[in-house]
């Protein structure tokens, strides 16, 4: 078991010290309150400028709203959950 976690940790050790430059993930989380204060046009607009690579909103409207977030980010998107018409 040690010779494992000193080979894990010597391994861990090399990959980072290889690595020539930082690689980042600018990750964005918003809570879109089911559209209440905004569309998906001026939510675009705020995140634009951001260049995120991932967005995760939360308490989405229906509709295709995060479709047409993403369609005006140009980015790809995907919607889980139960969208609020759906919701029992």
């Amino acid at each position: 078991m040690r010779l494992i976690l000193k080979h894990a940790l010597i391994f861990i050790l090399i990959s980072v010290l290889s690595c020539s430059k930082k690689e980042q993930l600018k990750v964005i989380a918003y809570n879109v309150e089911f559209g209440k204060n905004t569309s998906p046009e001026a939510m675009a607009s705020l995140l634009k400028p951001k260049n995120a690579d991932v967005i995760c909103f939360n308490e989405v409207p229906g509709n295709g709203w995060t479709k047409k977030v993403g369609e005006l980010l140009g980015m790809l998107y995907s919607y889980e959950g139960k969208q609020k018409d759906q919701m029992d």
